[in-house]
């Protein structure tokens, strides 16, 4: 995954590709698929982290899925259209 869509969201910016959008909301990050599920993560979290579940969240959109909700050990605080 570009190291470069990491440091556009940290710098403001939202990046998103055909399946999945990822930018700044407040005091999160925050990450949205076509199908509405979504994952928050706060704004101090590691950009190699943040690289990691990014690239994971867009491998789940690709597929239709859910993210997991946890990942590399770290819970994410995901949520569905229909539970949100």
């Amino acid at each position: 995954m570009p190291e470069n869509d990491v440091r556009l969201v940290r710098e403001g910016y939202t990046v998103s590709d055909d399946n999945a959008a990822f930018g700044r909301i407040g005091p999160l990050y925050v990450m949205r698929d076509n199908a509405g599920h979504r994952v928050e993560l706060p704004i101090s979290t590691a950009p190699f982290h943040l690289r990691e579940v990014w690239a994971a969240f867009k491998h789940a959109a690709a597929g239709g899925e859910p993210m997991q909700p946890t990942f590399c050990g770290e819970i994410v605080l995901e949520s569905h259209p229909d539970t949100a």
